[in-house]
């Protein structure tokens, strides 16, 4: 089982052990901006929402970093998020991975962030598409 850990911008690994009991939890990646929603794909990678970086990071089984997919395209002429701003949830259906864009301006909590003014803008909230392949390597 993996958990996102947000204010940390960790995954946390806990194993599940016969008898559906937890074992130790450890630190499965760090440094994923945000680290919010995540879901794992047939291969076993994890796809986790940034929420600070407007991104979705894949890793591999290993917990290596093998695609940055999406980014912030702006807010179009009826208050709407182009691309990803502030994603939270991942879900996977036909091909593709679907995000919501929670678009929350940080500075209602007391932290300002890069997005904050132009999460402030938005007023239709959306759900952005993202095909769900993995580039390849280069």
């Amino acid at each position: 089982m993996f958990v996102a850990n947000t204010g940390n911008d960790t995954v946390v690994k806990i194993p599940v052990q016969s008898g559906f009991t937890a074992g130790t939890p450890e630190v499965f990646v760090n440094s994923i901006n945000g680290a919010d929603g995540l879901i794992i794909d047939a291969s076993d990678n994890v796809w986790v929402a940034a929420n600070q970086a407007d991104e979705i990071v894949v890793v591999d089984p290993s917990g290596r970093a093998i695609a940055k997919l999406g980014d912030f395209e702006g807010i179009d002429e009826h208050g709407t998020p182009a691309g990803l701003l502030f994603p939270a949830s991942l879900v996977f259906s036909n091909g593709f991975v679907y995000v919501t864009n929670l678009s929350l301006d940080l500075r209602l909590f007391g932290s300002p962030t890069v997005d904050s003014q132009w999460a402030a803008e938005v007023t239709r909230y959306n759900v952005a598409r993202i095909r769900a392949q993995i580039p390849p390597l280069r």
